[in-house]
């Protein structure tokens, strides 16, 4: 049963990826950042000590200094979107909704701006979640939600009940 805290079983699945394509997007300097998560140390280096100015401890930072992450993800994902990019979107809207195209989140957002940040998620890590809401004067905005904020789904046979 679903509660307020479940997560879609699809996010479950894929949230170990999405965090490590966002690290591996974000840059060699962040991966070597979560330390042993990607870049554990060996266990000569434990018994060697892992305490600040130990030889352990100093052999595993001059290990991460020396670590290399080609920016192969990077590059991809950048390529993608220069290819999706290339051409302006054609957006249409109608006439009582063209001011969404200057401003499209309720705080300045254009647009092309917010298809942009769409496309980035959609490539890097495949989910971002868009809800329609509107402003203290009644006009329409779009929330973008991360896609790990994105809770309390429900599924039953019946099919979905709620996002």
């Amino acid at each position: 049963m679903a509660t307020l805290k479940t997560y879609h079983p699809d996010y479950e699945l894929f949230k170990d990826l999405q965090i490590i394509c966002r690290d591996l997007y974000a840059g060699e300097a962040h991966v070597k950042s979560k330390g042993e998560i990607y870049l554990p140390c060996t266990s000569g280096m434990r018994i060697d000590g892992m305490g600040a100015g130990e030889t352990g401890y100093l052999d595993y930072k001059a290990y991460v200094q020396r670590a290399v992450l080609p920016g192969d993800f990077e590059d991809a994902v950048n390529t993608r979107m220069g290819l999706l990019h290339q051409k302006p979107a054609v957006i249409n809207l109608p006439a009582s909704l063209e001011y969404l195209r200057e401003d499209a989140d309720g705080k300045g957002m254009p647009l092309e701006a917010l298809l942009t940040l769409i496309n980035l998620a959609q490539l890097m890590i495949g989910r971002i979640g868009l809800a329609v809401d509107a402003t203290a004067d009644r006009k329409l905005k779009l929330v973008v939600y991360d896609a790990s904020s994105i809770m309390n789904w429900d599924n039953r046979d019946s099919g979905l009940q709620l996002v």
